[in-house]
């Protein structure tokens, strides 16, 4: 949605294609013979899922996911040529409708032409936090003034942070730091017990909460700290340190909020940037010392207000 995206837009109907499942040969000719029918349906405008060469690195099925794109600029031969995706979308503009294509950048396959040509813009190694800090800062500072993320660290088409976080301690750090972060939290029901099992999306598989580690009572005090206005109106930047551990930080005038979390649930001692003196840590309630402008953590995460001392 754009500023001026025009609302008669909700008066259009869209038809979606998957250009390899639509026609028994599964290309573009396929689609093309069936224009007719699809205007025939009152249709505006018709929605084609990715018609871009697909990865072989780490492919899934025979054909591949049609979102593990390997070159944006080109077409999959498998579907055709360029020439007959133009006389496609000559076709639909010839029938009254419009053409738009689904394009998810961040869905490139591992041997993309971007991975292979701007390998900076690719987080590689898991173990690196500053890459990672870097690319939040630059989003701070390239994203529209009231952009809003939705942060998580699971979800239905992703393993449980559980899963890939086996330290309870790492797991509590990594929760802390997604309700820090700027933008809203996103808990994937089964989260809250740090459940290890993705729920399959094609059977019947009931989420266990009962059992494992119960971390909604840290969840519910997170909640409430992030109400704050701060989390919405403030300053936000985020840095990695070579102890293994982020830490970040909102401010507004007369106002400091300040996070340290060991991303491998070990302990860390960082530059804060804060006076020093005893603080109340926002999370445990417990006191938390800054000395030399440094703060330790024993491993847990760690939330600061620089007023609350």
């Amino acid at each position: 949605m754009a500023k001026d995206t025009p609302i008669t837009l909700r008066n259009q109907v869209i038809y979606s294609v998957f250009v390899r499942n639509h026609s028994p040969e599964g290309t573009f000719d396929g689609v093309h013979r069936d224009l007719d029918r699809i205007a025939a349906l009152g249709v505006d405008i018709i929605w084609l899922m990715p018609i871009h060469p697909l990865g072989e690195v780490k492919r899934k099925g025979t054909l591949g996911s049609p979102y593990a794109i390997r070159d944006y600029r080109a077409v999959n031969p498998e579907y055709g040529t360029p020439e007959d995706f133009r006389r496609l979308v000559d076709g639909i503009h010839a029938l009254g409708m419009k053409c738009i294509i689904d394009v998810v950048y961040n869905h490139t396959s591992p041997d993309s032409v971007l991975a292979h040509e701007h390998p900076a813009w690719f987080i590689r190694d898991a173990q690196k936090l500053a890459p990672y800090a870097a690319a939040v800062n630059t989003q701070e500072g390239i994203f529209p003034e009231n952009y809003v993320k939705l942060r998580f660290l699971e979800n239905h088409d992703r393993p449980r942070a559980g899963f890939l976080i086996p330290s309870l301690t790492a797991l509590e750090s990594w929760t802390a730091f997604n309700y820090f972060q700027r933008g809203a939290a996103l808990v994937y029901a089964g989260q809250e017990r740090a459940a290890k099992h993705l729920p399959s999306l094609f059977e019947r598989d009931t989420i266990d909460l009962e059992h494992g580690p119960d971390l909604s009572p840290l969840m519910a005090r997170l909640a409430q700290i992030k109400r704050e206005r701060i989390f919405a109106e403030g300053k936000y930047s985020v840095q990695a340190h070579p102890c293994g551990a982020l830490t970040a930080s909102y401010s507004l005038p007369g106002q400091q909020l300040f996070g340290l979390f060991p991303a491998y649930g070990q302990s860390a001692l960082v530059e804060s940037g804060l006076p020093d003196g005893q603080y109340t840590d926002l999370i445990s309630g417990e006191t938390a010392e800054v000395c030399f402008g440094m703060v330790s953590s024993a491993g847990r995460p760690v939330i600061i207000d620089a007023a609350l001392r």
